[in-house]
């Protein structure tokens, strides 16, 4: 026999399941997997170093619920050759007396692969196994020459009826598991899998002398810092023998203690390339990875393809999420690679860590980069950060996103710097606490800061201002902050980012909504649109709603009908984005499409949009907008005839303003519209009381409603006093529009009839029809009550142009819904152009509007209402509406 034929000196210790320790864990949910698994021809046991693979599958053997005797060999470098490797996979077999030994030798002779990977002995006792065959290849990670690598490929593709093989290994072998896993032929226990839970834990330490001294939530703790890892618990239990304080060690248990840093570095870090020792340890800086910030913490570019390598390699590296694009490293392990940063290259962990927050900053994850500014105590780049992305979020309205940046901050550090000292009082703000004192300290601390950092503390100063005054409800306070806010933007330009847009739109938002509550309507509607075109930059979807929605309020009290209805319509429809929920509608837009119905009056369409202003389903409406629903909801208890419920609505309004002055234009409105009920009531006392309040608490200069002090001239039997009154909205030098416009032109014409110039009173009246009609404002006519419609009808020839419009308000019934008139006998045939507009009159649209949809003017489209009333007997829209439904005239 030559030497090379000479048989192969076999070690017995590679060919049995190492010895038990002393403690074992029964594990019968991982037994269970693994009999369930052996069922089919491949079970692959993949975990990181230390995880318990071996333990388990040795203790798993010995209590004997496998379909067949259990195969062992225990793999290692020296196993690459493929003739030592068959040779030692044929001796397994045969020794758990797999193919029938016969009068073979107890050491095989050398065996070789052939062609196909395998060698022909292998082969041959492989499919002499007359009973299954449990093969356990512990190690398999161990195995890297391609010619074996083959061969146990071809093992696994075709592996025989009767072998179960179970590979067992730290990192996934370069094999076609996926083909099996598709198939349902591959079972697999992970690292997840393998982790130890709580109550294996404390089966785990059961016995220890320690034990007594920790409780089940000591415990728990351990098993999360430890994720359950088998030989860190074991470690960690060796290290507890003997502690003064076992909890404690508990608690404080980290990658660096000595037995864990021991084990780890020997077991993974020593065994890695240089090349990924260096990546891991760089960019342990951070919890969690994508690649992106992996290269932007090593200026390479293959950050994604690594971490990928690293945790198919088991490398105590997971991925996250099901698209799996992050990562994080074990917590004991990154806390090794920390110390082992500190150890090699401490003065590379400050760089590191501005890389990443300057990531983190740039890619929308302000949290992790004020967190990572924090642990470098550097407290000029956490102040930047925190001013632009906690500014941000103060300027969002997100309480939460600001409190959790303030959390990250120590107390000392936001107490002594003057911007982290502003922000932590905007933190008191939004969660309502008293914010004086930090406001106090960081006006204080202003002059330490440098000149061109002051800028930007100004605009955060106003911002804390401008929250807290809307909070508050102090309208003058939220005029001058918005200011403050819009002159300390202007030196900024764009230096500022983000936080300066957000600023912009916000301070626009806040000084429109101030503006439209103190009356200032013109610039109230300038500073809307300024404020809804910034936040459309700023991505401030809230805020563009806030914007559109008093724009539409304001339209609302202008008497502009037709655009507030299409801006509180846009208001309520405006989208969310993508993934968000749908907002509650603004309850500003619902009140100004109830303004709106109320106007023309559509009064069941007001009612219905005014419930949802006053109570919408999100947050309670603020202050301003309550009063003015109480308002409004007196208004159309009056005109459905119900004065005391009117009279409850107002009362109820006044107490909610009690105390409050600045809301002129909620003043002035509660005050006459008292005013003008108590006048159709007929106490003129009480009316001119109010007014005179009213006329009072006016700031100096600035006079009471012009409107409602000729009402009150026109009850007392004064018309040349309510003409004098009139003369700033409805003289010769007057404006032919704005809000008031109509009411003062109805009111004059009424002066002039009561003065018997029935030539004056038609062309007031007329002007006054003249603007109401194109926004079909009704409620006008009906709310002046009897003498309005006397007028309407005394004069309806004088203003033939709007003779449909004329009759039905003048015969228009304070109930919506009174009866038609009669049927007629007969009906006139209508032709098809009038059959075209009669389509459109039970819609909102106006004539004007109506003659639009159908390009004919607006003269054409009211000679065809005629006709159409004319045709079907009636005297109004409503009436033929009604008619139009009986005949069945309005089917498509």
């Amino acid at each position: 026999m030559t030497a090379a034929e000479a048989p192969l000196p076999l070690l017995a210790a590679k060919l049995a399941p190492p010895p038990m320790p002393g403690r074992v864990v029964a594990r019968p949910r991982l037994f269970g997997l693994l009999d369930q698994g052996v069922q089919g021809p491949v079970t692959l046991v993949a975990a990181p170093a230390g995880s318990g693979k071996t333990l388990l599958l040795a203790s798993w053997a010995a209590q004997a619920s496998a379909p067949g005797p259990v195969a062992w060999l225990s793999l290692d470098p020296a196993d690459n050759d493929p003739g030592r490797c068959w040779s030692y996979v044929l001796a397994a077999l045969r020794g758990a007396g797999g193919p029938p030994a016969g009068d073979q030798p107890p050491d095989p002779p050398p065996v070789a692969a052939g062609d196909g990977g395998l060698p022909a002995p292998l082969v041959q006792a492989l499919g002499e196994l007359a009973s299954p065959v449990v093969l356990v290849l512990d190690d398999v990670h161990e195995l890297t020459d391609p010619r074996v690598l083959r061969g146990l490929e071809l093992l696994v593709r075709h592996t025989p009826p009767r072998l179960r093989l179970v590979l067992v290994t730290r990192a996934d072998p370069p094999l076609p598991l996926h083909r099996l896993l598709v198939s349902g032929q591959l079972s697999q226990l992970r690292a997840a899998d393998l982790a130890f839970s709580v109550a294996e834990v404390a089966e785990l330490v059961d016995g220890y002398d320690f034990r007594a001294r920790l409780s089940d939530a000591d415990l728990a703790v351990l098993q999360a810092r430890t994720e359950g890892w088998a030989a860190g618990l074991r470690l960690a239990a060796v290290s507890m023998l003997g502690h003064p304080d076992p909890r404690r060690f508990v608690l404080e248990l980290a990658g660096d203690d000595r037995s864990l840093a021991g084990y780890l570095v020997a077991e993974v870090l020593d065994r890695l390339p240089a090349e990924l020792r260096d990546f891991l340890v760089r960019t342990s800086v951070v919890d969690e990875l994508s690649g992106e910030l992996a290269d932007a913490l090593t200026g390479r570019d293959d950050g994604e393809r690594t971490l990928a390598r690293l945790e198919r390699a088991n490398v105590f590296v997971v991925a996250l999420g099901h698209r799996r694009e992050r990562y994080r490293y074990h917590p004991l392990f990154a806390e090794l690679l920390r110390y082992e940063l500190r150890r090699e290259a401490p003065q590379e962990v400050a760089e590191l860590r501005r890389k990443a927050a300057d990531w983190y900053g740039a890619n929308g994850f302000p949290a992790e980069a004020v967190g990572q500014a924090v642990a470098m105590e550097d407290w000029e780049r956490t102040a930047d950060l925190l001013a632009e992305h906690g500014g941000r979020r103060l300027l969002r309205g997100q309480d939460a996103g600001l409190g959790e940046l303030l959390g990250r901050v120590p107390a000392e550090a936001a107490r002594l710097h003057p911007e982290l000292a502003l922000l932590g009082a905007a933190g008191r703000i939004v969660a309502d606490d008293e914010a004086e004192a930090s406001l106090e300290l960081a006006l204080e601390q202003e002059r330490r800061l440098a000149g061109d950092r002051r800028p930007r503390f100004a605009l955060l100063l106003a911002a804390c201002r401008l929250l807290r005054a809307g909070r508050a409800g102090d309208l003058g306070e939220v005029l001058a902050a918005g200011r403050a806010a819009l002159d300390a933007r202007a030196p900024l330009g764009d230096a500022a980012g983000g936080v300066a847009g957000d600023a912009l739109a916000v301070a626009l938002a806040g000084l429109g909504t101030a503006e439209l509550w103190t009356g200032d309507l013109d610039a109230a509607e300038a500073h809307l649109r300024a404020g809804q075109v910034a936040a459309r930059s700023a991505g401030l979807e809230e805020v563009q709603r806030t914007c559109l929605s008093h724009l539409a309020l304001v339209q609302a009290v202008q008497g502009r009908l037709g655009d507030a209805i299409a801006t509180g319509r846009a208001a309520v429809g405006h989208a969310a984005p993508a993934g968000a929920p749908a907002p509650a509608p603004p309850a500003a837009a619902l009140l100004a499409l109830a303004w709106a119905r109320y106007q023309r009056d559509d009064l069941g369409g007001a009612a219905g949009w005014l419930e949802r202003a006053a109570a919408p389903p999100g947050p309670a409406p603020e202050r301003p907008l309550r009063v003015a629903a109480m308002i409004m909801a007196g208004w159309l208890a009056r005109a459905q005839g119900d004065p005391a419920a009117a009279f409850a609505a107002f009362g109820a309004a006044g107490q909610e303003l009690a105390g409050w002055s600045q809301p002129r234009l909620l003043v002035r409105w509660l005050a006459t519209s008292e005013a003008e009920l108590h006048l159709a009531a007929g106490d003129i006392a009480t009316a001119r009381a109010l007014l005179a309040a009213l006329d009072r608490a006016e700031p100096e200069g600035a006079a009471p409603s012009a409107v409602a002090v000729a009402r009150l001239r026109l009850a007392e039997g004064d018309p040349a006093a309510a003409l004098a009154s009139l003369a700033p909205l409805a003289g010769d030098a007057a404006p032919a529009a704005g809000a008031g416009a109509v009411e003062a032109w109805l009111l004059q014409a009424l002066a002039r009839h009561a003065q018997d110039e029935p030539d004056q009173a038609a062309k007031s009246l007329a002007v006054a029809v003249a603007l109401a009609e194109p926004e079909d404002r009704r409620r006008v006519f009906l709310d002046a009550g009897t003498p309005a419609r006397v007028l309407l009808a005394r004069y309806r020839d004088w203003v033939e142009a709007s003779w449909p419009f004329l009759d039905e308000v003048a015969h228009a019934a304070i109930d919506p819904v009174a009866p038609a008139s009669p049927m007629p006998a007969a009906v006139e045939e209508l032709s098809p152009r009038e059959r075209a507009v009669l389509r459109y009159l039970p819609t909102m649209l106006t004539f004007v509007e109506i003659g639009s949809e159908l390009y004919i003017s607006v003269n054409t489209t009211k000679s065809h209402v005629r006709s159409i009333y004319r045709k079907l007997g009636v005297v109004g829209r409503r009436d033929a509406v009604r008619r139009a439904r009986q005949l069945q005239l309005l089917r498509s």
